[in-house]
């Protein structure tokens, strides 16, 4: 049940539609929700629909042992692991992130010591800043970031570079992102990147007559059902439609069932475009 508890609690804190049962409120660890809430960073929360739910039950709502577990998980919040460091060295954070911490700490009573973190940060970016994971950044159209160190920057530089010669001298991908809507990548906003250029910009245009195509047939399947239901008509296994005994067999149903398969037809042939723009290089 406490386990229950400190899942649901989180939730219905945060404004969502559930509200907690009589057991919920006899069972929840308050200290235990609060250092939860320290240890993963998040300012106190607002205890009122707790409380207002628990009095329901005439049951209490220990705010100060909410507030107590609060600042016991902050403690290991304002003092990261060099573990962490280490982790979030390898993973590319830049050293200085850690101190964003610094305000929520100062909230608790608490000063930031980061002297481990550091520590272990130093130990694990040398893993991050190499000459491969330098050109993997730019082979996947990210920009240089600004993580290594001095003395690690030269051969991370050096793998990035490498890896933006290789992505932004092949037209065909730049082609893909205009087509797929995606962002130009800025690390080929250069002129010694002309062709590149121009293939996203092809490729865009390519997404935007798609674009156009699709709403096409959107407007085309619309009309079609409209005029199926309305006249009763009924789908032969081409995808074309005929009348059966229940459609309206007047002249004006006769033209409609004319237009409705003219429809189709333009919708068949449009599909047809659409999917070889797509498979278009």
């Amino acid at each position: 049940m406490k386990k229950l508890s400190l899942l649901l609690l989180p939730m219905m804190l945060a404004g969502c539609a559930h509200h907690l049962s009589q057991d919920e409120c006899l069972a929840t660890n308050w200290f235990a929700v609060g250092q939860a809430d320290g240890i993963a960073g998040h300012t106190p929360q607002d205890l009122k629909p707790a409380i207002e739910d628990c009095a329901k039950f005439k049951i209490a709502v220990d705010t100060n042992k909410y507030m107590s577990g609060w600042h016991n998980g902050m403690k290991p919040y304002c003092a990261p692991s060099a573990n962490s460091g280490y982790s979030d060295a390898v993973a590319g954070t830049p050293i200085n992130s850690i101190m964003q911490r610094a305000q929520l700490c100062a909230q608790a009573g608490l000063k930031l010591n980061v002297n481990y973190y550091r520590a272990g940060w130093r130990k694990g970016i040398p893993l991050y800043c190499t000459f491969e994971n330098g050109m993997h950044y730019s082979q996947e159209g990210q920009p240089l970031p600004a993580v290594c160190p001095p003395n690690l920057q030269k051969r991370f530089e050096d793998g990035w570079r490498r890896g933006q010669d290789q992505f932004c001298n092949q037209p065909p991908n730049a082609y893909a992102m205009g087509r797929d809507g995606k962002d130009f990548p800025e690390i080929c906003n250069s002129n010694l990147f002309a062709a590149f250029r121009g293939e996203y910009e092809r490729g865009l245009n390519t997404k935007h007559t798609i674009d156009d195509l699709n709403s096409k047939i959107s407007n085309l399947k619309s009309q079609i059902d409209s005029d199926v239901f309305h006249y009763s008509f009924k789908e032969t296994s081409f995808g074309y439609y005929e009348m059966d005994d229940t459609s309206i067999q007047n002249d004006e149903g006769k033209a409609a069932l004319v237009h409705v398969n003219q429809m189709v037809q333009e919708k068949k042939y449009t599909e047809a475009q659409v999917t070889n723009l797509q498979l278009m290089h």
